[in-house]
């Protein structure tokens, strides 16, 4: 998988930079790999797919760095040694050995920077990620490397628009289905147009910068209840599972609650899907201290995400 490989990526990075060893990232896209092989038969396509997997650990630093993506999809870590050009070459004969000529491998590189290779990295699962949804066709920034670097200048234009406020809210009515009666509103943020913010709040989540994001929209959430004519408000604001589960932002937002009494019993904390919660003992502890602040929490778009049936089971929500 893309977070797989990435950990993996840093994992040998720190490793290679202290041992300066300059490294490469290279995805590799093998059309039609897989209907070639069956073209083969049973027996023969078995052999031609595990010859070109030996190809692609061979590749590899150590021979232990490569991985399936997706259907005809691979990347690996490999030694600067020498050229794309050169690696594909190889790759394109050993396929050809295997019998699947008409294969082409095709390749885009990275160069791995090991100054600061945090953000560098998780810039780099999220490109691994369109490669897996679209190979070369769905990265726009054209390659790899555009790609990486494209992410990383999106995250930093969200850091300062947030950081600035420069992004607004849209209220939703949330209804009671018998009654048609509003129940409470809730708090969408918009940033900078009309258009859903879901692509900008999948990178947010995976540049880590998601807690920025969901406390500035806590904040504005709080001082749109805290407004004279809101007395009886009621309004939900969106919260990533990755930032409950980040010790500085519960902190912060616990705090933020705890200044402004005057607005307990009106706030309803909505965690969203989009991250997995790895450690449920640990969240529900904490909903139960925001719970106990006089927030109601609920799991936004229960079932269209990562939450399972075990987030119902161990977190003590309030409502889906």
């Amino acid at each position: 998988t893309a977070e797989g490989l990435g950990v993996l990526a840093e994992t040998i990075l720190k490793q290679s930079t202290q041992a300066g060893i300059e490294l490469n990232m290279e995805l590799v896209e093998l059309a039609g790999l897989k209907q070639a092989a069956e073209s083969l038969g049973h027996t023969q396509a078995a052999a031609a797919l595990a010859q070109v997997a030996a190809a692609l650990r061979a590749e590899s630093l150590d021979g232990a760095s490569a991985a399936k993506l997706e259907e005809d999809r691979y990347a690996f870590v490999r030694s600067r040694t020498e050229s794309s050009e050169r690696v594909a070459e190889r790759l394109g004969r050993a396929i050809n050995d295997a019998g699947l000529p008409q294969i082409k491998p095709t390749l885009d590189s990275l160069e791995l920077n090991g100054e600061g290779p945090g953000e560098g990295i998780r810039a780099l699962r999220l490109a691994l990620d369109r490669f897996i949804a679209g190979g070369p066709a769905g990265m726009s920034g054209g390659s790899l490397g555009g790609m990486v670097k494209q992410t990383m200048n999106d995250a930093a234009k969200l850091k300062m628009q947030v950081a600035t406020r420069r992004f607004s809210m849209a209220y939703q009515p949330v209804v009671h289905l018998q009654t048609g009666v509003t129940d409470h509103f809730e708090a969408l943020v918009r940033l900078g147009d009309d258009a859903s913010p879901s692509d900008s709040i999948l990178m947010a989540e995976g540049m880590d910068i998601i807690q920025d994001l969901d406390f500035a929209v806590a904040q504005a959430v709080m001082s749109e209840l805290k407004k004279p004519p809101n007395g009886a408000l009621r309004l939900a604001a969106n919260i990533s599972a990755r930032s409950l589960m980040q010790p500085a932002f519960t902190g912060k937002l616990l705090d933020l609650i705890q200044a402004n009494p005057g607005v307990r019993g009106r706030l309803i904390l909505e965690i969203t899907e989009s991250a997995a919660i790895d450690d449920l003992e640990a969240a529900d502890a904490m909903v139960r201290r925001l719970r106990k602040e006089g927030c109601k929490i609920a799991l936004d778009d229960f079932g269209s995400g990562a939450a399972s049936l075990d987030h119902l089971r161990i977190i003590a929500v309030d409502e889906v």
